[in-house]
């Protein structure tokens, strides 16, 4: 039956070989690429600016407690000191100022990690949740910490409190101030794991792509060339047959 068919035709039956063997293989390429570039999406656009959130948060956390050291030795000279009372209230604008701040980027950090949730799977799927957790109790034990530093603040302006008392409110609240700190360092060590994981989830499946790539490449070669001398005898038989009745003819 193939031997029948015109020499157009069977030219045109390799091209179309070829054609559909590159298809398949710019196909495959293309799905694990398309894959790659999700990964690579999630982490540029969801990991790295959460992970830029959480650093904030950490400077800000960090100049409040900055703030309530220097709050404390204010609150300490304030019978003494007339001026001091102001100085303190003026701290302490700062202070709630801070405090806003690291409300409305936990607000930020809890929205991308939603986002990320809404697509996330597997491992990834509940790394997110043990990171809202993570946010969540960082954010009350947070509010608790403001409450405790507005108190002993109030009680120092208002002379309601003696040094023993404020030293001991002070202790405890730089606690609670040490306990957020190893919290929202955890929080970030464990987005930094989960972003590092997944570059490196990125990159093994681009080196598996450019494998599979190239294993699809070398058998549509491999599988093509038969085909082609196929083909090409195909041709040239019959090419050769005419060729020899033309000299028999002369």
């Amino acid at each position: 039956m193939f031997r029948d068919l015109k020499v157009s035709h069977k030219i045109w039956g390799l091209a179309g070989v070829l054609i559909a063997a590159n298809i398949v293989v710019a196909g495959i390429i293309l799905f694990q690429m398309n894959k790659i570039a999700g990964e690579i999406h999630d982490v540029s656009a969801e990991q790295l600016p959460l992970t830029q959130v959480v650093s904030k948060m950490t400077v800000h956390q960090l100049e409040q407690a900055i703030l309530f050291e220097r709050g404390m030795r204010m609150a300490e000279h304030i019978a003494a000191d007339p001026g001091a009372a102001k100085k303190l209230t003026k701290l302490e604008e700062r202070f709630t100022e801070l405090g806003a701040t690291i409300d409305k980027e936990i607000g930020q950090a809890k929205a991308l990690v939603k986002t990320s949730l809404s697509h996330a799977t597997g491992d990834a799927k509940t790394r997110y949740e043990q990171i809202m957790k993570g946010f969540a109790h960082y954010h009350e034990g947070h509010k608790v910490f403001e409450t405790h530093v507005h108190e002993i603040f109030a009680a120092a302006r208002a002379g309601t409190v003696d040094l023993d008392a404020m030293e001991r409110a002070a202790h405890k609240i730089e606690e609670e101030e040490e306990a957020l700190d190893k919290e929202i360092e955890g929080i970030l060590d464990t987005i930094s794991k989960f972003t590092q994981a997944s570059l490196l989830t990125v990159e093994a499946h681009e080196k598996s792509a450019l494998l599979l790539g190239s294993i699809l490449t070398l058998v549509a070669v491999v599988l093509s060339l038969p085909l082609c001398l196929f083909i090409g005898r195909g041709i040239s038989g019959p090419l050769h047959n005419v060729v020899e009745a033309l000299g028999i003819l002369s």
